[in-house]
């Protein structure tokens, strides 16, 4: 438990019937200076295939609501200009090989652990070059790509040459 001024933790070994009490006491105010103010990030991905009324309701949310887009799709362009024109972050929703393909398909495009560092970097330039407002990338799908450290690497990489982040 946490209260003002104490932490106490109550636990019991399991070999015995004793239950051990341990409080911690301290000062909040020497601690106020250091805590650091908390932030949350909302992201909302898949766009990029949708259109019309149902993308005017997303546009519709708080600025704060960042969009993340696939490449490749009928209405990546214009969900990207769409989101920057009202100051919305954007991120490239990367396709990334999952854990099952191909019974299951991450989509278009998407980055394989078969491939080379060359082509991983190529098609992310490419999604750049299509998305250049957005400020980072998220993956779709992509549980099994996302484990390999050879793909990471050139992935990251690539972000870094390119000031994008990877979330």
């Amino acid at each position: 438990t946490d209260s003002s001024g104490k932490q106490s933790l109550s636990f019991k070994a399991p070999q015995t019937k004793n239950t051990y009490l341990l409080n911690l006491f301290y000062d909040s105010k020497v601690y106020a200076a250091k805590v650091q103010r908390r932030r949350i990030a909302i992201v909302i991905d898949d766009f990029g295939t949708i259109g019309g009324s149902l993308l005017d309701g997303f546009l519709a949310l708080d600025k704060a609501v960042c969009f993340a887009i696939f490449p490749d799709e009928a209405n990546s362009a214009v969900t990207a200009a769409r989101a920057s024109a009202q100051g919305r972050e954007t991120i490239i929703h990367v396709p990334m090989e999952p854990l099952g393909y191909p019974s299951v398909n991450p989509g278009n495009n998407a980055i394989f652990v078969h491939q080379s560092p060359t082509e991983i970097e190529h098609r992310l330039k490419g999604f750049i070059k299509q998305l250049p407002h957005s400020k980072g990338i998220n993956n779709h799908m992509g549980s099994l790509a996302t484990t390999d450290a050879e793909v990471m690497r050139t992935v990251m990489s690539t972000l870094k040459k390119h000031g994008m982040f990877f979330l």
